[in-house]
This record gives C-alpha cells, sequence and structure tokens, in this order.
C-alpha cells in the first residue's frame, strides 16, 4: 500500500474529519464576501483563491489583542474614568461586509442553522468585558440587535452588532465534492 493512501485514512485524520462533520451539522456554511469575479482574468488569482486567503486572514484575528495592541481598555470601564464611551456610540454601517439582513439570509440558505460568532459580552457585577463564543440564530429589527445563544443560555440573548463579529470558517469537503 501507498503511504498517502495510509495519511489518507489515519484514525487522527479520521477523527478530525468526523470532528468537521459534526461543526458543518452545528453551524450554517458562510464565505467571506470578496469582490472578485467568478471568472479569474489572466494574471490575476482566481476567486478560490482570494476567498481561501480572506479566511486565512479572518481567522488570523484576535480581536482582543487587536484592541490591546491600539491602547483600547475594553474590559474595565472604570480604569479609564472620563473617556469611557459605550461602543454603541461608534455605529456605523459604512464598511460592514453584510447587512443584518444577509446574515439573516445566510442563516436561513444554512437550514436555519445558527452562525458562529464571538461576543463581548460585560459581566452584571464589576462591568468587566470579555470575548464569549456564541451562535447568531436571529436578529430584532425593532431593537436593531442579533439573538444569540451562549452555552449555558436556554433562551437567545439580544446584543448589539457592533459588540458581534461573525467567524468565517472555510467549508468542510466530502470526498467527490469538488
Amino acid at each position: 500500500m501507498d503511504t498517502r493512501d495510509l495519511r489518507l485514512y489515519s484514525p487522527s485524520k479520521r477523527r478530525r474529519d468526523e470532528a468537521k462533520e459534526a461543526d458543518r451539522n452545528q453551524f450554517a456554511y458562510v464565505e467571506p464576501k470578496v469582490m472578485v469575479p467568478y471568472a479569474a482574468a489572466p494574471g490575476r488569482l482566481p476567486r478560490e483563491v482570494v476567498v481561501d486567503k480572506t479566511k486565512k486572514l479572518y481567522k488570523s484575528f484576535n480581536v482582543e489583542a487587536l484592541l490591546d495592541e491600539v491602547g483600547v481598555e475594553w474590559q474595565n470601564p472604570k480604569a479609564a474614568p472620563g473617556s469611557w464611551l459605550p461602543v454603541e456610540a461608534f455605529d456605523n454601517t459604512d464598511f460592514e461586509s453584510r447587512l443584518a439582513d444577509e446574515w439573516l439570509e445566510v442563516i436561513k440558505e444554512g437550514g436555519n442553522k445558527p452562525l458562529r460568532g464571538r461576543a463581548l459580552w460585560k459581566d452584571g457585577k464589576e462591568g468587566l468585558g470579555s470575548w464569549k463564543d456564541v451562535k447568531v440564530v436571529g436578529y430584532n429589527r425593532a431593537r436593531d440587535m442579533f439573538e444569540v445563544l451562549m452555552d449555558d443560555s436556554p433562551a437567545p440573548m439580544l446584543i448589539h452588532r457592533v459588540r458581534l463579529y461573525f467567524e468565517v470558517r472555510p467549508r468542510l469537503l466530502r470526498n467527490g465534492d469538488g
């Protein structure tokens, strides 16, 4: 048997594939939005390559580290008295890759599976912030907030879109899907 065949069917690869399949069944699939034609012009990168590079770029972002790098105190409002503004004061959709209705469409197209995201939550006692993994399940137009589930929450909670970012995961292909 060829050693390449052994790598393809190794137990660790099988476990990874099973984990990816479970992940695919739990969350809706979404690709990053890129402004690249479907038919590549000579000398230009094909759309699939641009999408893959964008996924890798998004996956490399660490929001906490980026905020810390530029000196934003996002965890403790008491650490910056007099200069703390709610993040909603900076709300602007000019640079959004998708509007709320487009995210809802992605959820519907994905068989109403939730989207994976991270949300900035404030501790009720001390007012400290932390990023938590969430499942985005809907959008409340009346309050202009996304509905999200956390692992320990039985019902959806509302969060402002400025406190939420969507994680874009690479497509998980089965054999023969191309």
